[in-house]
């Protein structure tokens, strides 16, 4: 079973989730008020989010707006997210199931608008798999912190996540 998509008695989970899919598009919609992560796509292949807006409130916790987990070619595209935590988090090396473990690499974010009580890119903070191949162009953050790099977690990750091949182009930062 898979143990993260079950709902929990407390609060429900994400609102849309993804778990081993490939060829996704999500185009056009307007997503508001999660009581959790908006989208979070894990283990996917060939993700494109294209012209989404989202907007939670401010004290939603783990309000994050797009959070691509182990997934590869991801390409998120004139997107306005506006969330209380993370606008767009990029993890490796969460394990839910068994064997489904593995890097997150070729992830694309351009001509985005992202609003954060948090960090508007956070790339890393835990899993241990390698994150690779990241671009990030012609994106206008107004957060608390614009862009996070974290290879290792306060908690619960001995190695650490290896992180190479950033590429951060053309962004307006207000923090």
């Amino acid at each position: 079973p898979l143990k993260r998509f079950r709902v929990r008695g407390w609060r429900p989970g994400e609102m849309v989730a993804f778990y081993d899919c490939e060829h996704i598009l999500i185009q056009g919609v307007h997503l508001c008020h999660s009581p959790m992560y908006n989208i979070m796509a894990y283990c996917c292949t060939g993700v494109r989010i294209v012209d989404v807006d989202i907007s939670n409130h401010p004290s939603t916790p783990n309000g994050d707006g797009i959070d691509p987990i182990c997934c590869h070619d991801v390409h998120i595209h004139g997107c306005t997210i506006d969330t209380a935590d993370d606008s767009i988090a990029i993890y490796s090396g969460f394990a839910i199931a068994a064997n489904d473990v593995r890097s997150c690499e070729n992830i694309v974010i351009s001509d985005c608008i992202l609003r954060s009580r948090c960090n508007a890119i956070r790339i890393g903070y835990a899993g241990d798999k390698p994150i690779r191949n990241i671009v990030a162009h012609d994106v206008i953050v107004e957060a608390r912190a614009g862009v996070a790099i974290q290879s290792v977690c306060p908690f619960n990750v001995k190695q650490g996540t290896p992180i190479e091949h950033v590429i951060l182009s053309n962004m307006i930062m207000h923090v």
